[in-house]
């Protein structure tokens, strides 16, 4: 029987083209196999050879190779050596390192070698060489990284409990050619990894995180709770000179990192990418020199000035903006002109003025956090009689991204102007609860339902923000009770109801409803209901000075049927028929009594 061991990092794969172990098995690293040998007769040699493939490592390695042999006649355990040392097999080969000898593996008391002066004088039944396995130029490698939330912004890597950790990161890698070779994702402590990436330089990670929104739980940790993702978005911290542990290393505005190599075998670390928690905003006011809505008053011949627009748009946000974008669109009435904004950090003019305007590109211009810029234009005179007509109505919206994140914001504000007056009437009715009226008069009864509706319709030429109704309910909140939540914008204070109208159109009404219900025992009562509007003018109906009015009764209670059993008025009604029932036995009891009494 000959057994051989090797031992290879890495491993030895034979070729099976000859003779089959008999057995394999796995020894502390090593393959121990055995093959069986017929008789050797004497004076003849026998050769075994071994054929196989290893894989190359990323580095030099050596492949150890022992092999002995024993049977019965000739015992391993009865070489000279071996006597009295317990040995049934040779002690395994230790590995020579960098300075391998082709000739063997000296230093084994249990296996001579050539090294060791190993002659055929000397019994021997044991032999070990080393074989070395030069690293393999092409061996793939790796790259790693980690993303986290930069919550100081300093551009290193904190505690997880301060900066945690950000999964689900969509992480790309591209070779020098820009070619993409790889995709990860984060995981829960932040980390990615790619293998089996061909060496190489000029290789980039990409963090797809520009523009989006972070998880609830990472948000609390950095900003506190109580804020909504959707108006954050990841920005990536200032990098670091390279890549280095606890460091970021990716680009803000690209969110891609430096070139890194890839070694033979090797993995590049601590590709890391820092995230901060942004939020771009934009905010634009429009005005005139008349206001917004603008009345202009008409000339002699019925036609207005040319009205001066200005506009004023800001960044509220905690990024600066750029790529920043002007766009006017005009509804209704003359398009305005001569749109003019200045710079706000040498006073010069970001765009030259145009006639008629419709697009302007701030090129080349970032705006600073919680920095404006205002711009002017003009309305040019309106004209009842011709095609335009005598109201303008426009939007001009602006456009921008956020340096750091990439995140698209836009702010716009409508403007109007109009030859005349706003004006606006106002409604007050009243209904049942299945919808039909109840016009003043009308008799309610304890348990019904009444529903009151508030109506606003703008009959004039330019859209009216900020009209308030007034409603005073003290003369119904006295016989009755609100019934159901009220409506957006309609709040109360005691008996007072108070609606803050939203803006309305032209030719548009919006409307108001809320319930009362007739308490069961308001018998005999007026239910009366008062309203008024105040605004930029008063109605045309219901100001204050005469305000809208609903009245309703309710019967006297002798002439109301029965109560509902457990109503609010049940009592009185037990009493009363209880004094009727009382009467009518007192009653009886002296008829009785008088009856008895004749002779």
């Amino acid at each position: 029987m000959v057994a051989e061991t090797v031992r290879g990092l890495p491993e030895l794969f034979l070729l099976n083209d000859g003779v089959l172990a008999s057995s394999a098995q796995r020894i502390d690293g090593f393959i121990e196999r055995q093959y069986p040998i017929s008789t050797i007769p004497v004076g003849e040699s026998l050769s075994i050879v071994v054929r196989g493939k290893v894989n190359q490592g990323a580095a030099d390695a050596n492949l150890l190779n022992q092999a002995w042999f024993t049977s019965p006649s000739t015992p391993y355990a009865g070489i000279a050596k071996n006597a009295g040392a317990g040995r049934a097999k040779p002690i395994l080969p230790a590995d020579p390192a960098a300075t391998p000898n082709p000739a063997g593996i000296p230093g084994n008391p249990s296996c001579d070698t050539d090294v060791d002066g190993q002659n055929s004088t000397t019994p021997d039944s044991c032999d070990q060489v080393p074989v070395r396995i030069p690293l393999a130029k092409n061996t793939p490698g790796g790259v790693r990284g980690t993303v986290w939330a930069d919550a100081n912004h300093d551009g290193r890597m904190g505690a997880p409990a301060a900066e945690p950790r950000v999964a689900g990161v969509a992480v790309a890698l591209y070779n020098s050619s820009g070619a993409k070779v790889g995709e990860a994702v984060t995981d829960a402590d932040g980390a990615y990894a790619f293998t089996n990436i061909a060496p190489g330089t000029g290789y980039t990670v990409e963090f797809a995180v520009l523009g989006t929104h972070p998880s609830q739980p990472t948000l609390d940790t950095v900003l506190g709770s109580g804020l909504d993702p959707a108006g954050y978005t990841y920005g990536v911290t200032a990098r670091a000179p390279s890549c280095m542990v606890d460091a970021s290393c990716a680009s803000p505005t690209t969110s891609r990192s430096h070139p890194v190599p890839v070694l033979a075998g090797a993995v590049t670390e601590y590709v890391n990418a820092g995230l901060t928690l942004d939020t771009a905003k934009l905010v634009i006011d429009k005005t005139s020199d008349l206001g917004d809505p603008a009345v202009l008053p008409p000339r002699a011949n019925g036609t207005s000035d040319p009205l001066t627009v200005k506009m004023r748009f800001t960044n509220t946000g905690d990024e600066p903006l750029g790529g920043l974008r002007l766009v006017d669109t005009t509804a209704t009435g003359r398009t305005m002109t001569s749109l003019a904004c200045v710079n706000p950090n040498d006073g010069t003019a970001l765009r030259a003025a145009d006639n008629p305007v419709r697009t302007s590109t701030l090129a080349e211009f970032v705006l600073a956090v919680g920095q404006s810029v205002d711009c002017t234009g003009t309305l040019p005179s309106m004209n009842p009689a011709d095609s335009y007509g005598p109201a303008h109505r426009n939007v001009i919206a602006v456009t921008g991204k956020g340096v750091e994140t990439g995140q698209f914001v836009e702010a716009s504000d409508p403007f109007e102007a109009a030859i005349g007056t706003p004006q606006w009437t106002m409604t007050k009715t009243a209904t049942t609860a299945g919808g039909d009226p109840l016009h003043d008069g009308t008799v309610v009864r304890p348990g019904d339902d009444i529903s009151y509706v508030l109506t606003v319709t703008n009959t004039g030429l330019v859209s009216l923000d900020h009209l308030v109704v007034t409603d005073d309910a003290s003369q119904v909140l006295n016989s009755a009770r609100l019934s159901g939540a009220l409506p957006a914008g309609l709040s109360r204070a005691g008996a007072i109801l108070t609606w803050q109208v939203p803006a309305v159109a032209p030719g548009q009404s919006v409307s108001a409803v809320y319930t009362v219900t007739v308490k069961n025992d308001a018998y005999d009562v007026t239910i009366l209901n008062l309203a008024h509007g105040d605004g930029i003018v008063p109605p045309q109906q219901c100001a204050k000075a005469s305000p809208c009015r609903t009245q309703h009764c309710t019967p006297p209670w002798f002439a109301f049927g029965l109560p509902v059993l457990g109503g609010d008025a049940a009592w009185m009604y037990g009493l009363w028929g209880g004094l009727v029932v009382a009467a009518a036995a007192a009653a009886t009891v002296t008829r009785r009594r008088r009856r008895s009494a004749v002779p």
